[in-house]
């Protein structure tokens, strides 16, 4: 029995509302197609929580730009 998921699959298990840990440095590290998949969906209001506010159209600035995200726990914020 597999217990590999697609990423499709993963984020259709994530709630609208929830809370995300996202890890990564930057960009380096980031669950960059998840995030993206995520970004595809119709569900929002999410609070999240990592070191940075990601870029324009990477990282957590894909659900920034499609106004996904309701807050943001952030060390730095930068360019977004």
């Amino acid at each position: 029995m597999t217990k590999l998921i697609s990423a499709q699959a993963a984020v259709n298990l994530i709630p609208d509302g929830a809370t995300l840990a996202v890890g990564g440095f930057g960009v380096c590290g980031i669950p960059q197609v998840l995030l993206a998949e995520l970004a595809q969906r119709s569900v929002g209001h999410f609070e999240a929580v990592s070191n940075n506010a990601g870029l324009d159209g990477r990282g957590l600035g894909l659900l920034l730009e499609t106004r996904q995200l309701s807050r943001i726990v952030a060390s730095y914020v930068g360019e977004n």
